[in-house]
């Protein structure tokens, strides 16, 4: 599966928002994921989630995360934990 790299800098601050629903799918996360130009990962931070009885609802998220030092993109992951 091929993800879509955003070009970041160090520092730099994104807001991470979107609505969500799983009806269908149990333990559902998502996370933004940092490397740097040759692939090696710089860090992750989880997106902040509501109880698990609340996600066949639609939910609103919205977190302000910040650029770790030495990352130069980031992909934004929705998965399911095992």
């Amino acid at each position: 599966m091929e993800h879509k790299k955003i070009d970041v800098y160090f520092e730099e601050e994104f807001l991470i928002r979107y609505d969500a629903k799983s009806e269908y799918l149990q333990n559902r996360h998502a996370k933004v994921l940092f490397l740097d130009d040759a692939n090696n990962f710089k860090g992750d931070i989880y997106i902040n989630e509501v109880e698990e009885q609340y996600k066949s609802q639609w939910n609103h998220y919205e977190q302000l995360v910040k650029v770790p030092k030495g990352a130069t993109q980031m992909i934004i992951q929705i998965f399911r934990k095992w």
